[in-house]
């Protein structure tokens, strides 16, 4: 009897290895659905917006912030996180711009793909925060693709220097996320913490 229970496995290391080999199962069908999601907003975004990509720079903000900025011409980043400059002081985006400067070029289309790209990155966010609110995925995919092919969208996209607006987004949005995602987490772990309590 004594050697019988000894074999009898422990009810709390049970419960919590049925509880982790259960969440990894979710998690495994969750990112297959996930990646399938991510290829299709993407897919679409380039494809709705694939017309801009060879667009040139619009006149008046676009050719001031990139290929007339001084701080570019210069290579003096610096200077623009000191001071304002055209009216403006957004350093962030002045450093990313000026990194696809540097890697590929004064042309156009890396920038319009810089915000194609972001586009498609704020409407995944969406997804996932609709998600994270209780939002059924269906729902939520439907949702944020009326988000990303609304015709609202096109001046934020089309306009080179409006990237400056679809980083903040993202970067609000990353944010946001993050949050919801460790008050989650914090769940998980006072639910595991509880079962390692279990007598």
């Amino acid at each position: 009897m004594g050697r019988l229970m000894g074999q009898t496995p422990n009810l709390k290391t049970w419960l919590a290895s049925k509880f982790n080999e259960h969440y990894n199962l979710v998690v495994r069908k969750t990112l297959a659905i996930e990646k399938f999601t991510i290829c299709i907003v993407f897919v679409i975004g380039f494809m709705l917006y694939s017309q801009l990509i060879g667009s040139p720079f619009l006149n008046f903000d676009d050719l001031n912030h990139i290929p007339l900025n001084p701080g570019f011409q210069k290579s003096d980043l610096l200077s623009l996180w000191m001071e304002p400059y055209f009216g403006m002081y957004v350093p962030v985006i002045y450093s990313i711009w000026y990194g696809i400067w540097k890697m590929l070029g004064p042309e156009s289309w890396p920038f319009h793909a810089f915000n194609v790209s972001l586009h498609c990155m704020n409407t995944l966010l969406i997804y996932f925060l609709l998600q994270r609110f209780g939002t059924g995925r269906k729902l939520a995919f439907l949702c944020a693709l009326a988000f990303e092919v609304h015709p609202l969208q096109v001046e934020s996209v089309a306009w080179i220097s409006e990237g400056r607006g679809l980083a903040a987004a993202t970067f609000g949005l990353i944010a946001t996320f993050l949050w919801l995602s460790r008050g989650l987490r914090q769940i998980k772990g006072h639910f595991l913490a509880g079962l390692k309590r279990v007598p």
